[in-house]
């Protein structure tokens, strides 16, 4: 923190005679007015070398101490002071002699604001005074001595019995105990003799050999591979179809019209229904399984028969 003064520009005497229309007698040259700044923080001098330029004033250039303004005698022509009014600028504007004081002019704009100070550091807390010493407690009195005890009086005479009272009336009598349980069956009587068996009939007749048949003919089911989509021919005879879907997925469409009793066996010949899943679809209005849909067969090595009732076709 330090103080910095600042000074007007210097008034030439002669505008000074000028302002106020007479000759003046000035003991200096120029007239000259001081301010002494005190700058909470030294780092903005610049700052404020900049604002008092603007209100017209310069760094003071002299050696007179600070606090205490250099002479400057300005004389009426009678010999008296004048006085020197500084305007908002911050540089001499009037000189007059003292009169009688005029009404109170407008106030004038409020300057800029100042630079905050710093925060001066926080003292440190005073030390905490010591605790007295407890003083010491009182002494307990002593207890008195107990009293002696009274004597015990006499136990008086047992008085006479009284009558005997008369007998209640009997109480209501109690609920009947549960019934006990059954008694164990007795033994089973002895079995009867049986009866004597009755004389057997006398054998009938043979009847005649019949006509033996004539002796059927044993028919075993066609084969056949399918390796690509398409449609299977109606047969006489039960079919089985070695499915191969190792090359991709494929649909196969039932035969039209049914056959009933037929059966139709779809094998998955490669492993591959459950990457590659083999489809049957039904021909017009024809049901598999009771849906007029597709039915996919998507587990590997799955054997899948297929049996017509001349219609439709179950699984």
């Amino acid at each position: 923190m330090s103080t910095f003064r600042y000074q007007s520009n210097p008034v030439n005497a002669n505008a000074l005679q000028d302002a106020v229309g007479t000759p003046l007698t000035i003991g200096v040259s120029s007239a000259t007015i001081y301010v002494d700044v005190v700058l909470s923080n030294d780092a903005f001098k610049s700052d404020l070398d900049q604002a008092m330029a603007v209100l017209g004033y310069i760094p003071y250039a002299g050696s007179f101490p600070t606090g205490q303004a250099p002479p400057v005698t300005i004389l009426t022509p009678s010999g008296s002071p004048w006085q020197l009014v500084m305007g908002s600028d911050g540089t001499l504007s009037e000189v007059s002699p003292t009169g009688v004081t005029g009404p109170l002019g407008v106030t004038g704009a409020t300057g800029p604001q100042g630079v905050t100070g710093a925060t001066g550091p926080t003292g440190p807390a005073g030390r905490t005074g010591a605790t007295g010493p407890t003083g010491p407690a009182g002494r307990t009195g002593a207890t008195g001595p107990t009293g002696p005890a009274g004597r015990t009086g006499v136990t008086g005479a047992t008085g006479p019995t009284g009558p005997v009272g008369a007998t209640g009336p009997t109480g209501p009598q109690g609920t009947t105990g549960a019934t006990g349980p059954t008694g164990p069956q007795g033994a089973a009587g002895p079995t009867g003799p049986q009866g004597a068996t009755g004389a057997t009939g006398p054998t009938g007749p043979q009847g005649a050999t019949g006509v033996q048949g004539a002796t059927g003919t044993l028919t075993q089911p066609t084969q056949s591979t399918i390796s690509a989509t398409g449609t299977l021919a109606p047969a006489s005879r039960d079919h089985i179809f070695f499915v191969d879907t190792s090359a991709a997925a494929l649909s196969l469409t039932m035969p039209s019209p049914a056959i009933a009793g037929q059966r139709i066996v779809i094998k998955d010949s490669k492993g591959t229904f459950s990457s590659n899943a083999c489809t049957l679809v039904p021909q017009g209005a024809q049901l598999i399984e009771g849906v007029n849909g597709n039915f996919v067969i998507a587990a590997t090595w799955a054997r899948i028969v297929v049996e017509s009732d001349g219609t439709n076709y179950f699984i």
